[in-house]
């Protein structure tokens, strides 16, 4: 894109990235998977060339076919191949824009880049897969300028200085998996896949530790014990490192720039302006370490599904930065007042009635 279309907020009708067609393909074979399992088992190597060849000229035709703009004061995207659909998103309707890199994406040098509206539904209003990298990148910087002019703020600056709020660190993921609802969500699947070792036949048991089929010391069941609960505490804390690692809540401007994602890695930004709810969740167990999670709830999410809360969610906190941390997403919210609790009497009514 050219540094004049950016600056003005106007980028005429591009198509995707050309590597697009083959994202295409992907989601295609995804939802057509018993078809191509029919075909693989009729081993008719004509019959699959033919359906290659069909799934090919197809997503090169939804490529062709789908381009995208911003001009008017919205973003514009035309697709289809029989029929042919428009969507207009007004520039001041955008709520959050993400931008979304799983493996395959880091190892070709593209993004996915997600626009969300308020008062929109679960799913991204835009999704855009796949444009390169600096063109995710310009365009995102693009709609959150031109959605700052539409919406009376002053425009952010081009290259406005990015300031880290909060940044945890793979320790700190771990103890948040811990003692966080993962470690319940893994004890909820390893519950059931314990059955799977009714199926291990018992001499093999007894091959690999003869104390695994009846376990009956003291030693024994103490290891066993142990063994699971380290099990149990490695998956929760693995899970929250895979999702999170390298988390990291930054400030550019008037907008929250959130980063995180092993694997996949997502980058999200939300202007500050559209931050609603700020939620401080303590457990029983936090509370005891003196620790705490924080989500934000955003402008047009209120009784819907919790995603966006979920992916602008600071895992852990110490609690002593609770109150920094809140001060950075709602100014004056800050501090966070202390809870008073009910009279002697409330309370004794409170158990007698239950």
């Amino acid at each position: 894109m050219r540094s004049e279309e950016l600056a003005g907020g106007v980028v005429p009708a591009r198509r995707l990235h050309l590597l697009s067609p083959l994202f295409f393909a992907g989601r295609h074979v995804r939802s057509l998977w018993p078809l191509l399992l029919l075909l693989l088992a009729r081993r008719d190597l004509a019959l699959i060339a033919a359906g290659v060849a069909a799934l090919a000229a197809w997503t090169g035709l939804e490529w062709l076919r789908r381009t995208y703009a911003v001009s008017g004061g919205a973003l514009r995207l035309e697709e289809g191949v029989l029929a042919r659909h428009r969507r207009v998103v007004p520039l001041d309707r955008i709520q959050q824009v993400d931008l979304v890199r799983k493996p395959l994406h880091r190892l070709l040098g593209v993004a996915t880049l997600r626009v969300e509206t308020a008062g929109g539904t679960a799913r991204a209003e835009v999704d855009l897969d796949v444009v390169g990298l600096g063109e995710a990148n310009a365009l995102r910087a693009t709609l959150l300028r031109a959605k700052a002019v539409g919406g009376g703020r002053a425009p952010a600056e081009p290259a406005a200085p990015e300031r880290v709020v909060v940044r945890l660190t793979l320790g700190q993921l771990a103890l948040a998996g811990i003692t966080g609802s993962r470690a319940a969500a893994v004890l909820a699947v390893l519950g059931p896949a314990s059955q799977l070792l009714d199926w291990v036949p018992d001499r093999l048991l007894r091959r690999l530790d003869p104390s695994a089929v009846a376990p009956t010391t003291p030693a024994a069941l103490a290891a066993l014990v142990v063994a699971g609960a380290a099990l149990w505490l490695g998956l929760a804390a693995a899970s929250t490192v895979v999702t999170d690692a390298g988390f990291t809540l930054a400030r550019v401007g008037e907008d929250l720039v959130v980063r995180r994602g092993l694997l996949e890695r997502r980058e999200a930004v939300l202007p500050l302006a559209r931050v609603q709810v700020v939620r401080v969740e303590e457990s029983l167990l936090r509370r005891l370490l003196g620790l705490a999670a924080v989500r934000v709830q955003s402008a047009g999410r209120v009784g819907r599904s919790d995603t966006t809360a979920a992916r602008l969610a600071v895992p852990l906190l110490p609690a002593v930065e609770v109150n920094r941390v809140l001060a950075e997403l709602l100014p004056g919210a800050a501090p966070v007042p202390r809870l008073l609790a009910p009279p002697p009497a409330a309370r004794r009514r409170a158990v007698v009635r239950r």
